[in-house]
């Protein structure tokens, strides 16, 4: 008699994605809209089967720093603990997925060091700040180095996307390789998620009538 043939079942293989972020929805009062939007992916991600590393300043995973400029927020601190940290969170990982933070030209010179695909989220138009912030000459000069910087450390990027679409725009002009932008209307369906239609209709109409008061007024 012939031995049974073995039957071999191949099983796709679960994606490991690995998010760094310096915020946390935990912290909604100093991480806002970009903590919603690494908390809707993180969630989006892990219900596709995905298996989901976060590495942020916020869950003791990253050791992490203050802003003197803004007090509270825990950006990932510059270390060679933290580098050792991520550089081995790159090699366990299929892709990298990050936003701005203190450490992103290292994060995207590693990725592409070891061969593994990487998004950079920009979400914090840098020109508009410095446009607003600086004087004539000095906003041309810190354009001219922005957009040097930015476009150097951000070819080591697989994708870069942004979060609005005039924002894309921009930095095409200035010659950025940027895939797409994020439609962040999925933040408000976030926000609304533990209200009422009801209590939603009565906001939405003493905000229109005028006679809204803040609960701290």
């Amino acid at each position: 008699p012939h031995p049974t043939p073995t039957k071999f079942i191949l099983r796709p293989k679960t994606m490991r994605v690995l998010v760094i972020a310096p915020v946390s929805s935990d912290a909604m009062h100093v991480g806002g809209g970009v903590a919603v939007t690494y908390k809707v992916l993180t969630e989006k991600l892990l219900a596709q089967g995905c298996e989901v590393e976060v590495l942020s300043s916020w869950n003791g995973s990253l050791e992490h720093a203050f802003f003197k400029f803004h007090p509270g927020f825990r950006m990932i601190k510059v270390s060679i603990k933290n580098m050792r940290k991520i550089r081995k969170g790159i090699r366990r990982a299929d892709v990298v997925i990050c936003p701005d933070s203190a450490l992103v030209a290292c994060i995207g010179l590693e990725c592409w060091r070891l061969g593994v695909p990487s998004i950079w989220v920009m979400h914090t138009n840098f020109m508009a700040i410095g446009k607003h912030v600086l004087a004539d000459i000095l906003f041309r000069f810190y354009d001219m180095a922005s957009t040097f910087f930015l476009s150097s450390y951000g070819s080591a990027f697989t994708h870069i996307l942004t979060t609005s679409q005039d924002y894309m725009q921009v930095l095409r002009q200035k010659g950025f390789r940027v895939s797409a932008y994020i439609d962040q209307g999925f933040k408000a369906e976030v926000f609304k998620e533990h209200d009422s239609d009801q209590d939603i209709a009565q906001l939405r109409q003493s905000l229109i009538d005028g006679t809204y008061h803040s609960p701290d007024s």
